[in-house]
């Protein structure tokens, strides 16, 4: 991956799916890497960064649970 490059990660999540877990781990802090969750209609439900669950430790760790409607860091 180079610097400004994008790289798109596409999964298919099964209709009685209510919890998804995602997990960018690539855990060199020099590094900074972005991560956008988008919902199956293209809706966005954010773009979270290493900092975003207040710790720097080359991660970005999220679980989108749809039954609350909402994404929890950490």
């Amino acid at each position: 991956m180079n610097q400004g490059q994008t790289i798109t990660n596409n999964g298919n999540v099964g209709s009685g799916v209510n919890y998804l877990e995602v997990d960018l781990n690539w855990r060199d802090t020099s590094d900074s890497l972005t991560l956008s969750a988008y919902t199956p209609s293209g809706s966005k439900l954010g773009t979270y960064r290493d900092n975003s669950d207040g710790s720097v430790n080359g991660r970005i760790h999220i679980n989108i649970d749809h039954s609350h409607g909402y994404v929890q860091q950490g």
